[in-house]
């Protein structure tokens, strides 16, 4: 199997050497690669998902204790520090 097939399944996180080396263990296969390399990015998809939820989550909960808190001040901190995880969680 070539790795300009498999690269077009939409593989832009895996290097020309891995390709070759992910077609020689599944036999020169097509099919095979296409269908892991598939279910690779679905697993990687719903992992960003996940922690998107996180995040969000995490985000309510702290929105919920600065309104109980009444500070107006806080506001601008929660931002940056969300902005800061966000770019720590990437």
């Amino acid at each position: 199997m070539s790795t300009k097939t498999t690269a077009s399944v939409g593989t832009s996180f895996l290097s020309e050497r891995e390709l070759a080396g992910l077609s020689k263990i599944m036999g020169g296969d097509a099919e095979k690669c296409a269908l892991f390399l598939k279910g690779l990015e679905r697993a990687r998809a719903l992992r960003d998902e996940e922690q998107a939820r996180k995040r969000e989550a995490k985000r309510q909960k702290f929105e919920a204790s600065r309104l109980e808190l009444g500070g107006g001040q806080l506001l601008d901190a929660s931002d940056e520090f969300f902005d800061a995880a966000d770019a720590w969680d990437a």
